[in-house]
């Protein structure tokens, strides 16, 4: 008992300053970099340009605080991966920004601002991930910090996707074919969709004077080739090289009506996804010379216009 009633008083005292420090939040308080993204995260479009989800957010923004006052001033560092550039107040868009607190702005948040850099890639899915990283750095031992935080930056893409036709110049007659190929630069991802629209022009009547077929290959989907709107569809994932390719075939139709003049076929193909921007390659409408008809076979011209 005695020796309780000697350290009671030790005992009392320690808890006492435990408490204060807790009610102070001196317990509570560890010092650090406090990053908060604009409505939970960060996103920008390429090069300040319209993204293929047809918004337009050229930069964003995220700030930037300390979590307790230093004893000296500190540096935050943000360096940013290629593909965006940052900027603190007031400064220009580049590869970092550095942003500097004191013992007496310590706890004001400053705006780091982040514009899309081009990369006149393709990429899958329209958008591709960036990261920037943060790094403190001061006398005050506390905060040198060589990993402060990370921002993941959503940069949505603007960069067509290629597709390009490909067509063997001649002629063909009744009871012959043509082939031609679709062609889109890269695989789809999960998810993704391209939808082309096949145009046929000329005084051939298709589904009568000729027929059109399409391959069977993965990823690639045909509709209506021969009477009403014709249509490709590529879908991802990519499941091999034939998802990146539609083999259509047409066909020239022997009939026993003999006509003094050939007639002609010309294909055009667009692109009629809402989200993906085409560029076309290898003509944009194919067709044939003209051809007399030989021992009573219509000539269907389906080369190069």
């Amino acid at each position: 008992m005695g020796i309780f009633n000697h350290y009671l008083p030790l005992v009392l005292l320690a808890l006492y300053a435990a408490v204060g420090c807790f009610f102070r939040g001196e317990a509570q308080t560890t010092a650090g970099v406090t990053i908060a993204e604009t409505d939970g995260s960060t996103s920008v479009s390429e090069d300040g340009g319209v993204p293929k989800s047809n918004t337009h957010q050229p930069t964003d923004t995220y700030t930037v605080v300390l979590k307790t006052e230093p004893t000296h001033g500190v540096t935050v560092t943000a360096t940013a991966s290629t593909g965006v550039q940052v900027a603190g107040p007031g400064g220009t868009a580049g590869g970092t920004a550095t942003l500097t607190f004191t013992t007496t702005n310590w706890n004001t948040a400053q705006t780091v601002t982040v514009t899309g850099v081009k990369d006149n890639t393709d990429n899958p899915g329209g958008v591709r991930e960036v990261s920037i990283s943060h790094a403190a750095s001061s006398t005050d031992p506390n905060y040198t910090i060589g990993s402060a935080g990370i921002v993941e930056v959503r940069v949505t893409d603007n960069d067509a996707t290629v597709v390009r036709q490909f067509l063997t110049a001649g002629d063909i007659y009744e009871g012959e074919t043509k082939e031609f190929l679709i062609s889109v630069g890269r695989g789809l991802v999960d998810g993704e969709s391209l939808r082309m629209a096949l145009r046929f022009r000329g005084d051939a009547t298709r589904g009568t004077d000729y027929t059109v077929t399409g391959a069977v290959a993965n990823g690639v989907e045909y509709n209506n080739l021969n009477s009403g709107g014709a249509t490709v569809v590529f879908t991802g994932p990519e499941s091999g090289a034939t998802a990146t390719r539609a083999r259509i075939t047409l066909s020239a139709t022997a009939d026993s009506t003999v006509e003094n003049n050939p007639e002609n076929v010309r294909i055009f193909v667009y692109s009629v996804h809402p989200n993906i921007l085409v560029s076309t390659y290898g003509g944009v409408g194919l067709s044939v010379p003209n051809v007399r008809e030989t021992l009573g076979n219509l000539a269907v011209p389906c080369g190069r216009g």
